[in-house]
Formats: structure tokens, C-alpha cells, sequence
């Protein structure tokens, strides 16, 4: 993650004045840049364009629950909690409608009730 941090703000400031603020040797970024990506982050980039593609289907209202249900309908396996942190990572989360049903409406006017025993 703080290899990230530094690709992403290189054009800003030198590596090596990045890594020393981070606390990171130079030549271990330099050795991730070089490293090819795993098989897991290969196959979290793919699942997480099919995550993306089922939010935004359903209006983004899905949660991770349904969004991974989703997916199990179309054959793509993957574990409910695999689908919760790409979401995270993402920033996708279920928009949820607000519905307060009013049951009570107070009459403004009304004279507030006497204590018992005055």
C-alpha cells in the first residue's frame, strides 16, 4: 500500500524522498514496481469489474450480500467476504431508501397532560 502511495504521487516528488518519509527502503519499491502482479490480484481485478458491473445493474441499492448472490447466479465463484472488500475497496456500498412512516402527529396546540395525584 505505501508502494502504491509513492507510484501515485511520483510526479509530485522524488521516490527517494518518498520512501524515506514512509519508512520504506528504495530499493524494495523499486523491486515491487519490477514484480509482476499475483494470480490473486490478476483475479481480484476481474471480479472486481464483474462486482462493479452487478452494482451498477441494480442502482447501486445491492449490498455485498446481494451483489455476491448476484454473481453466484451468473457461475462466477467467489466468497461473499472476497466480494464485501472489493466493494470496500471500491467505495461501493448499497444506497438504502429512508422510510419513516409518521404514526404519531402531535397537536401543537394541545394542553399537555396533568400530573395524576395534583
Amino acid at each position: 500500500m505505501r508502494f502504491q502511495f509513492i507510484e501515485d504521487h511520483r510526479q509530485e516528488y522524488s521516490a527517494s524522498l518518498l520512501c524515506e518519509t514512509l519508512n520504506v527502503s528504495v530499493s524494495g519499491y523499486y523491486a515491487w514496481r519490477k514484480r509482476p502482479m499475483s494470480s490473486q490480484q490478476r483475479e481480484d481485478g476481474q471480479l472486481a469489474e464483474h462486482v462493479q458491473a452487478a452494482y451498477h445493474a441494480n442502482r447501486g441499492v445491492y449490498g455485498s450480500p446481494r451483489v455476491h448472490a448476484e454473481l453466484q447466479a451468473q457461475g462466477i465463484k467467489c466468497a461473499r467476504k472476497r466480494v464485501a472488500r472489493l466493494m470496500r475497496e471500491l467505495e461501493l456500498a448499497a444506497c438504502r431508501p429512508r422510510h419513516r412512516n409518521r404514526t404519531t402527529r402531535s397537536d401543537p396546540s394541545a394542553r399537555s397532560p396533568e400530573p395524576l395525584g395534583s
